[in-house]
């Protein structure tokens, strides 16, 4: 199997668990139009102005978590970075024992800061993230492009639509 064929099985798989209601012929269709905007596998790199943007929300007062389909080790990578004193938790997929968009993930890391999901803003640049969010009840602001689309078979649209993730300071303070 070639490799742009195995890495659309992931995605595939987390559609299905979610949309249970929809068919293959469905799902297949939504992986088509989600792994472009997948990119390309990221390097590890801080975004500009994150540092700014984390310090003025916990100074706000909000309770900010990360989640991810990540392995245990993002703590770590966290750390790295020396963001992980912006964080009250740290939510992953290994912890968890779901993944996004499996909307558990959200109600766990919710109830460990907690919140309630209703109140709640979810922030993500993955379509997945978006309907995770939708599914767990909270509001999502969607990390993309301009020209970025969600596939019309999800039946979820995001809140706000962001360029950067130092956008959350518009909606937010």
């Amino acid at each position: 199997m070639p490799d742009h064929e195995f890495f659309k099985q992931p995605d595939f798989v987390a559609l299905r668990t979610v949309f249970s209601e929809k068919t293959d012929e469905e799902i297949w269709e939504m992986v088509s139009l989600i792994l472009p905007l997948q990119g390309t596998r990221q390097s590890w790199q801080i975004v500009e102005g994150i540092r700014v943007t984390l310090e003025r929300l916990m100074h706000a007062g909000y309770k900010l978590g990360v989640v991810s389909n990540f392995d245990n080790s993002l703590s770590k990578l966290l750390e790295q970075f020396d963001l992980n004193k912006y964080f009250n938790a740290v939510i992953t997929a290994s912890f968890a024992g779901v993944e996004k968009p499996d909307p558990k993930i959200l109600k766990i890391a919710c109830s460990r800061l907690k919140v309630n999901p209703k109140k709640s803003l979810y922030v993500g640049d993955h379509p997945f993230d978006v309907v995770c969010a939708k599914k767990a009840g909270m509001a999502v602001a969607w990390i993309c492009d301009e020209s970025d689309t969600l596939p019309p078979q999800m039946n979820y649209k995001p809140d706000h639509r962001i360029s950067s993730v130092t956008g959350i300071e518009e909606l937010l303070l």
